[in-house]
């Protein structure tokens, strides 16, 4: 097992400057002139990792096998949480040549949105969100200098002030953080996706819209979702044709003081 180096970046802090009473009167003035129904309220509701402790899980996504290990929040990465994981990248030609390492770490809010994406000093592309700056990314690629073949650093725009989902990992994003109880029905749900390594030159923003049967997880790809017995995903299903699996989940291992001990 591979040690967590220390190459996460620190977690910049903002301070709010608005006083109280000003965001008081905004918020009566937005709710007097522009009133919100509960069916716009519940689809705000974004999808958060309900275990404090260890997560271990392995499966296949998009036809290949998959291992993550999620670990518990960390004070020296701002309270945010590193995901081990050992996955099979998209092929370089697929994402405009970019070099993806096959088990990076990243580290992941409570809403298991990107924080940071870091190649294990094995690749130099990589992701880092700067709060109110957004996103800074970086993507290896190889190029021809002097006749031979090196890897060249190129920066990806980005527009987007808030974390997000990796576009790619969006159905392991979905499966860490959606849990279902039947007496508790899932609200509708929202979150936003970014193709941090699968567009050459800007990574493109999508909104992810999503409830207990189903979820689009980008304009080409909508999933049924099957639960286990246990309130968690065990299969994404393509809503086109329900018999292609997107991904699934084999094994579940949660420990910890707030989790107890569970194995599938």
């Amino acid at each position: 097992m591979h040690r967590l180096s220390s190459d996460f970046p620190s977690i910049p802090r903002h301070t709010r400057h608005s006083s109280r009473l000003a965001l008081a009167l905004c918020f009566l003035l937005v709710s007097l002139f522009f009133p919100v129904d509960s069916a716009n309220a519940n689809e705000r509701v974004q999808p958060r990792i309900p275990e404090a402790g260890t997560l271990e899980l392995h499966g296949t996504m998009y036809g290949e096998r998959f291992w993550a290990r999620l670990l518990p929040a960390d004070a020296r990465y701002g309270g945010n949480r590193v995901l081990q994981l050992l996955y099979t990248p998209p092929d370089p030609d697929d994402i405009g040549g970019t070099m993806l390492v096959d088990h990076p770490f990243l580290l992941l809010d409570n809403h298991a949105r990107i924080i940071a994406w870091n190649e294990r000093e094995l690749g130099l592309s990589s992701v880092v969100f700067q709060g109110q700056e957004g996103y800074e990314i970086q993507h290896e690629r190889s190029e021809m200098v002097s006749g031979q073949l090196a890897p060249t650093l190129v920066a990806i725009e980005v527009d987007l002030s808030q974390p997000a989902w990796d576009s790619y990992l969006a159905p392991l994003h979905a499966i860490l953080s959606l849990r279902h109880r039947e007496d508790h029905p899932q609200e509708p749900w929202l979150a936003s996706s970014a193709t941090f390594f699968t567009n050459p030159t800007q990574a493109v923003v999508h909104r992810i819209r999503g409830d207990h049967h189903q979820a689009r997880l980008s304009p080409d790809l909508t999933v049924l979702i099957d639960w286990d017995d246990n309130g968690r995903i065990a299969r994404l299903r393509n809503s086109e044709d329900p018999d292609v699996v997107i991904a699934e989940v084999r094994a579940w291992i949660a420990t910890g003081a707030e989790n107890g001990s569970e194995e599938d």
